[in-house]
């Protein structure tokens, strides 16, 4: 039913959701750049990402609502 190419699919709309949902919340933090962040795929369906302390719970929330929402 669901394939390879089904997974990576979803892998690859899961890094775009988090790329653009973090650049988002960093405009929203005062002082915080938009390219404070670093996100990687480290493979599989396992991401990392390192931001500011200030943002991160924020970051956190946003990134689950939005994949919850689609």
């Amino acid at each position: 039913m669901y394939g390879y190419h089904q997974g990576d699919e979803v892998i690859k709309w899961t890094a775009q959701l988090v790329q653009e949902v973090a650049g988002r919340v960093a405009m929203q933090v005062p002082g915080e750049p938009a390219s404070g962040h670093f996100l990687g795929h480290i493979g599989g369906d396992d991401f990392i990402m390192n931001a500011d302390s200030l943002c991160m719970k924020a970051l956190c929330a946003a990134i689950a609502d939005e994949f919850d929402k689609n």
